[in-house]
């Protein structure tokens, strides 16, 4: 017998699967495309933020959603960070640590674009100590549009923000005025952010209230505590709500969760 819980908190379904013994089995999914394709539209922002998680009514998903939405709860110091940034950056982190993409599985960032840039939007997670343990503003690329980013590039002269999973280096670096220090920021992502390098995209400190395509953090102290610890090869996932880059990313598969 099916059951629709798409309209049911984590808890609930919990509560649920308790009450009706509901053996949920990875290995019994058969028709991957399909739900693929339900999670694209799910990430698809057709009703409001609250409630576009409850689009998937299948079991898997719920699933994968409840094992994420554990770690997302027992986070000291999550507030304004979502669940559905929380959600597709973790997915991203985790299939990428399994492709031995990341080498090491800590700390990680999340970069909430769907937030306006007035908010808190940058938030360091240590998994380790179940915390966020920095939050901070950040901007994005001036034509990425004003308050919100709205629209990503990953190519060159264009600057716009680049959007999906990156990883910091194993030093940091001064810019050419000798000005500021940052993170030159490395590529994860074929054909999404793969031009990173050339497009010399940074984490650093800046005054104005936009970059040209880097991640510039308004606080120049707590820029230098972001560089030193997140300097030697940690990862950074800007996070998008636009279904074209959440449907095109493979990091984004959240059947091997």
């Amino acid at each position: 017998k099916k059951y629709d819980l798409s309209n049911m908190t984590p808890e609930e379904v919990q509560i649920f699967k308790k009450n009706h013994e509901i053996e949920i089995n990875k290995n019994n999914i058969k028709d991957i495309d399909k739900l693929e394709q339900k999670w694209d539209e799910s990430l698809d922002y057709k009703k409001t933020k609250s409630e576009a998680l409850k689009d998937i009514t299948d079991p898997e998903f719920i699933w994968c959603k409840e094992k994420v939405y554990d770690i997302y709860n027992n986070l000291k110091n999550r507030e304004w960070l979502s669940f559905k940034a929380f959600l597709t950056s973790y997915v991203a982190f985790s299939n990428a640590k399994k492709e031995k993409k990341i080498p090491k599985d800590d700390v990680f960032t999340v970069l909430d674009f769907s937030k306006p840039n007035n908010e808190e939007r940058l938030f360091v997670i240590d998994l380790n100590m179940s915390d966020v343990v920095i939050k901070s503003k950040a901007w994005h690329g001036k034509n990425s549009w004003s308050k919100y980013a709205e629209s990503f590039s990953n190519e060159n002269w264009t600057n716009k923000s680049s959007v999906g999973l990156f990883i910091t280096p194993n030093k940091s670096e001064k810019n050419s005025k000798g000005t500021w220090t940052g993170l030159r920021l490395q590529w994860l992502e074929k054909w999404i952010n793969d031009n990173a390098a050339s497009r010399w995209l940074f984490l650093h400190p800046a005054s104005v209230t936009w970059s040209l395509g880097c991640i510039t953090i308004p606080d120049k102290s707590l820029t230098k505590k972001l560089v030193s610890k997140l300097v030697w090869w940690y990862p950074i996932y800007i996070y998008t709500d636009k279904k074209k880059y959440l449907s095109s990313s493979k990091l984004l598969n959240w059947n091997t969760i």
